[in-house]
């Protein structure tokens, strides 16, 4: 059984109250940034950790999961500590761009906290996907990346992307290691 259900909050690494930005539908640069909001511009939302929603709604796993926060991607995996470090989310899906919390740290320094958590992490171009777990080169630095991650305990994922490799569509040589 396949369910969707849409909750108005945002997630982060801590649970409460923050002022959003809001926005038009459709615009896609909506975030905890609201530095250069007008007060009439802002919203009051709830924030939650993902670990405490997971325990909120009795999610086992988390199979698939988009993070698109517009730079707080970070807060988000610091508010997923149990379930990354639990594999209890199967593959996941962010964006890195030069702004918000990554202001503060670096996509190689993220791509590594994840690999010692036991997550095989891809740069996905235009072309294809770039393995950077333990293969990591200065060129993947650049303003905005998005990273496909894996669970190295999902057998099934890795040989389909392990499949995708043999066709072309995933590079698996590395340039440099991390």
């Amino acid at each position: 059984k396949s369910t969707l259900n849409i909750y108005g909050m945002a997630v982060s690494n801590y649970d409460g109250k923050v002022l959003f930005k809001k926005c038009n539908p459709g615009n896609e640069v909506c975030s905890l940034d609201v530095s250069h909001t007008s007060i009439d511009e802002k919203v009051e939302v709830d924030v939650i950790t993902l670990d405490h929603f997971a325990d909120q709604h009795n999610l086992s796993r988390i199979d698939i999961l988009k993070i698109d926060t517009e730079g707080y991607e970070p807060f988000v995996f610091q508010g997923a500590k149990r379930l990354l470090e639990e594999h209890r989310i199967r593959l996941f899906i962010f964006e890195q761009l030069e702004t918000g919390a990554w202001l503060n740290t670096t996509l190689k320094f993220e791509v590594l906290k994840l690999t010692k958590l036991g997550y095989i992490c891809y740069i996905i171009g235009k072309t294809g996907m770039i393995l950077v777990t333990n293969c990591w080169s200065d060129k993947y630095d650049v303003e905005h990346n998005n990273l496909l991650c894996v669970s190295s305990r999902d057998g099934a994922l890795l040989n389909s992307i392990d499949q995708m490799r043999l066709t072309g569509t995933v590079s698996g040589v590395c340039e440099k290691s991390m």
